[in-house]
């Protein structure tokens, strides 16, 4: 799969009792490593996707990225920051946190 700075992805991360997956958003690329670095958002209600209070940003293995997401509708609130968020208009299929 190829990888574009800006795209999201679902990130696996094993745990010892399951995987948990995660939507992120690429953000860059060691080019050393040639690990990738995403931002993760968390999802909320309605299945809306936001950024956590603190950003979550972490290298992660190209291994690890398990689906590129179609673009995501970008949805406004009018004065929480719980109420805005990113909607993907697609079924993820997993239990993404």
């Amino acid at each position: 799969m190829e990888l574009k700075v800006g795209c999201f992805y679902v990130v696996k991360f094993n745990t010892k009792k399951a995987p948990v997956f995660y939507v992120g958003k690429m953000i860059g690329e060691d080019e050393i490593s040639e690990d990738i670095l995403m931002e993760f958002y968390r999802r909320g209600q309605d299945n809306r996707f936001r950024l956590p209070e603190r950003p979550d940003q972490n290298y992660v293995s190209k291994d690890d990225i398990h689906v590129k997401l179609p673009e995501p509708t970008r949805l406004s609130g009018s004065r929480s920051r719980n109420e805005s968020g990113l909607r993907f208009e697609i079924e993820l299929g997993m239990d993404v946190k």
